[in-house]
């Protein structure tokens, strides 16, 4: 697991064994590790995930900023610039 500061992004590797294959046009289904193995279809497959850390760690940012506040704050600062005028 690693941080993109560029993205603000919590990056991680994920591996992923398939365990099922279907092709739509030929209809061969093939279920099972041992049998995408034998096909030839079976390796170990790796994704990138990523997450944004606010919900990867749960945080609630109510807990930590006053919306109304910020709120009033922009109201204020929309108003100001109609006053000048």
């Amino acid at each position: 697991m690693r941080i993109d500061e560029a993205e603000g992004t919590i990056k991680r590797e994920v591996r992923v064994l398939p365990n099922l294959f279907r092709c739509a046009f030929c209809k061969l289904n093939l279920s099972g590790f041992q049998e995408l193995n034998e096909a030839d279809v079976g390796d170990l497959y790796t994704i990138e995930e990523h997450t944004d850390p606010i919900e990867f760690f749960g945080i609630d940012p109510e807990d930590y900023v006053d919306i109304d506040e910020i709120m009033q704050k922009y109201a204020d600062d929309q108003l100001s610039d109609y006053q000048n005028e």
